[in-house]
């Protein structure tokens, strides 16, 4: 994603699985102990028996996916070192 590359990030699983554990972090504190990750380089993996938690990580992601803008500002609000590639 041009974006993500713009940004000096890798743009792969990793990137995307600390996407997701921030947004988790600040918008979904009590659900982190409800997922868990298996990402790889080429693929961002998350599960969860709770549908519910899945439903809400996977809008804030989307959204963030479908607005380059919201994107960018969200990786300059983010320290680096909490996004792995």
């Amino acid at each position: 994603m041009p974006v993500l590359q713009a940004a000096g990030r890798e743009g792969n699983g990793y990137t995307w699985e600390g996407i997701a554990r921030f947004l988790v972090s600040r918008h979904l504190p009590d659900a982190a102990d409800e997922l868990e990750h298996d990402s790889e380089s080429g693929m961002f993996a998350v599960y969860s028996s709770n549908r519910e938690v899945l439903e809400a990580l996977g809008a804030l992601m989307r959204d963030l996916y479908r607005s380059p803008e919201r994107l960018v500002a969200f990786l300059a609000s983010v320290d680096p070192e909490l996004i792995d590639d």
